[in-house]
């Protein structure tokens, strides 16, 4: 009876995509919620009303989220072009 193994060579390049949707819901969220000064809902406390309001969030102007919201949507679409439309195999 033959055994079926698990291979991560079949969903190296979906791990690195599912990571980057993941990232983005969550700087998207958070970006959203600075942007529009609206209070999330973090847990039992104020976490994310206190992370929000220090000043090491914002790099001037911009929250520290909007910019992690970039990269990862950075990393999503090299994804998809790796996948698409990567380099040419000999």
């Amino acid at each position: 009876m033959k055994q079926a193994s698990f291979r991560l060579e079949a969903y190296k390049g979906q791990v690195p995509f599912i990571l980057a949707v993941a990232g983005l819901y969550v700087s998207g969220t958070l970006s959203i919620s600075h942007l529009l000064n609206h209070h999330l809902a973090c847990g039992f406390g104020l976490g994310c009303a206190r992370l929000m309001a220090i000043p090491i969030s914002r790099a001037g102007p911009i929250p520290i989220a909007l910019i992690g919201f970039a990269m990862y949507a950075l990393l999503a679409l090299s994804c998809v072009g790796f996948e698409f439309g990567g380099p040419a195999e000999k």
